[in-house]
């Protein structure tokens, strides 16, 4: 922030900087608990979603993609974080984040991925979504073992 910049100006930076955090945080918490109209809220109808192997436009197709993710991946995990926004104007911001994501494939195989995420944000009618998302995998491991498809130890000294 420019000290010369007018109060208002400054809280809009603000306010829009920590809008855009929470919908980066809100596509995680959507993709992971299954909740379709949260997952959706965090793309404008017209967006794109780019996971590397296949590009979706709109929330028809998005909406398609997840639950095809959904089915294939009965558990979902997301970890993001080094979360870095970058208003390049009124109603546009552009972001970069890392994610960690651990998923159970319906074979019961665990695999743990490290990747990015790269944002193009737009301000419509006052409300911040993404325009575009592109998802890169730098690393993708398998990491089942032996106990693969069971479930959670439970009881005394358990996690």
């Amino acid at each position: 922030m420019r000290p010369d910049d007018d109060l208002e100006e400054r809280l809009d930076r603000l306010e829009s900087t920590q809008a855009l955090y929470r919908v980066v945080a809100e596509y995680a918490h959507g993709a992971d608990n299954r909740d379709l109209s949260r997952f959706l809220a965090t793309f404008h109808p017209d967006a794109t979603w780019d996971v590397g192997v296949a590009r979706f436009v709109g929330h028809d197709q998005i909406r398609a993609a997840i639950e095809h993710q959904w089915d294939s991946q009965p558990q979902m995990h997301h970890w993001t974080s080094n979360t870095s926004i970058t208003l390049t104007g009124r109603d546009a911001a552009e972001g970069v984040s890392s994610v960690a994501a651990l998923t159970r494939r319906a074979d019961g195989r665990w695999l743990l991925s490290a990747g990015s995420y790269l944002d193009s944000f737009e301000r419509r009618a006052g409300s911040w979504a993404i325009a575009t998302r592109r998802a890169v995998v730098h690393s993708s491991v398998d990491v089942t073992g032996d106990d693969a498809g069971a479930p959670p130890p439970s009881g005394p000294g358990s996690p």
